[in-house]
């Protein structure tokens, strides 16, 4: 898939579901914001 120029809102992306769309839409071109709860550093 190619998601260029593409933009994304992950929400829950520290982990789990959320980490892996994160991932897998940024791979495919797509530019993603991120959003988290509390931990920072698992966002980066």
């Amino acid at each position: 898939m190619d998601f260029t120029p593409s933009k994304a809102i992950v929400t829950g992306s520290d982990s789990g579901i959320g980490r892996a769309t994160a991932v897998a839409l940024a791979a495919a071109g797509c530019d993603v914001g991120v959003t988290w709860h509390s931990d920072q550093e698992g966002a980066s």
